[in-house]
Protein backbone atom coordinates (compact mmCIF):
# COMPACT_ATOMS: atom_id res chain seq x y z
CA UNK A 1 0.00 0.00 0.00
CA UNK A 2 1.34 3.43 -0.89
CA UNK A 3 2.36 5.72 1.98
CA UNK A 4 -0.24 8.34 0.98
CA UNK A 5 -2.99 5.72 1.01
CA UNK A 6 -1.85 4.48 4.42
CA UNK A 7 -1.75 8.03 5.78
CA UNK A 8 -5.31 8.66 4.58
CA UNK A 9 -6.56 5.49 6.28
CA UNK A 10 -4.92 6.36 9.61
CA UNK A 11 -5.75 10.06 9.79
CA UNK A 12 -8.61 11.27 11.90
CA UNK A 13 -11.44 13.61 10.86
CA UNK A 14 -9.58 16.72 12.01
CA UNK A 15 -6.47 15.66 10.06
CA UNK A 16 -8.54 15.26 6.91
CA UNK A 17 -10.15 18.68 7.36
CA UNK A 18 -6.74 20.27 7.89
CA UNK A 19 -5.32 18.59 4.77
CA UNK A 20 -8.34 19.63 2.70
CA UNK A 21 -8.08 23.21 3.94
CA UNK A 22 -4.38 23.24 3.06
CA UNK A 23 -5.15 21.84 -0.40
CA UNK A 24 -7.81 24.54 -0.98
CA UNK A 25 -5.38 27.21 0.17
CA UNK A 26 -2.67 25.95 -2.15
CA UNK A 27 -5.16 25.82 -5.03
CA UNK A 28 -6.25 29.41 -4.38
CA UNK A 29 -2.64 30.56 -4.17
CA UNK A 30 -1.81 28.78 -7.43
CA UNK A 31 -4.79 30.42 -9.13
CA UNK A 32 -3.65 33.86 -7.92
CA UNK A 33 -0.15 33.29 -9.29
CA UNK A 34 -1.52 32.01 -12.61
CA UNK A 35 -3.60 35.18 -12.95
CA UNK A 36 -0.56 37.39 -12.30
CA UNK A 37 2.37 36.42 -14.57
CA UNK A 38 4.64 39.08 -13.05
CA UNK A 39 4.11 37.67 -9.55
CA UNK A 40 4.72 34.16 -10.86
CA UNK A 41 7.96 35.26 -12.51
CA UNK A 42 9.09 37.01 -9.32
CA UNK A 43 8.23 33.93 -7.25
CA UNK A 44 10.17 31.67 -9.62
CA UNK A 45 13.19 33.99 -9.49
CA UNK A 46 13.03 34.05 -5.70
CA UNK A 47 12.91 30.27 -5.56
CA UNK A 48 15.91 30.02 -7.91
CA UNK A 49 17.88 32.43 -5.73
CA UNK A 50 16.94 30.50 -2.60
CA UNK A 51 18.06 27.24 -4.19
CA UNK A 52 21.36 28.75 -5.30
CA UNK A 53 21.99 29.97 -1.73
CA UNK A 54 21.00 26.66 -0.13
CA UNK A 55 23.45 24.08 1.24
CA UNK A 56 22.20 21.72 -1.47
CA UNK A 57 24.13 23.62 -4.15
CA UNK A 58 27.15 24.31 -1.93
CA UNK A 59 29.19 21.52 -3.52
CA UNK A 60 32.41 22.26 -1.66
CA UNK A 61 30.52 22.41 1.63
CA UNK A 62 28.63 19.20 0.85
CA UNK A 63 31.92 17.44 0.04
CA UNK A 64 33.49 18.74 3.26
CA UNK A 65 30.53 17.63 5.39
CA UNK A 66 30.45 14.23 3.69
CA UNK A 67 34.20 13.82 4.25
CA UNK A 68 33.78 14.80 7.90
CA UNK A 69 30.99 12.23 8.27
CA UNK A 70 33.13 9.51 6.70
CA UNK A 71 36.04 10.46 8.95
CA UNK A 72 33.77 10.24 12.00
CA UNK A 73 32.48 6.84 10.89
CA UNK A 74 36.03 5.60 10.44
CA UNK A 75 37.22 6.96 13.78
CA UNK A 76 34.32 5.41 15.67
CA UNK A 77 34.34 2.05 13.86
CA UNK A 78 36.03 -1.10 15.09
CA UNK A 79 38.17 -1.12 11.92
CA UNK A 80 40.03 2.05 12.76
CA UNK A 81 43.59 1.54 14.00
CA UNK A 82 44.19 2.23 17.67
CA UNK A 83 45.32 5.76 18.41
CA UNK A 84 48.84 6.02 19.91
Amino acid sequence: MADAEQDQKTEGPSDKKLREAHDRGEFARSAELAADPAALTARAAGLRDALRASPLLDHAGQARRFGDALQHCWETSSYAPAQP
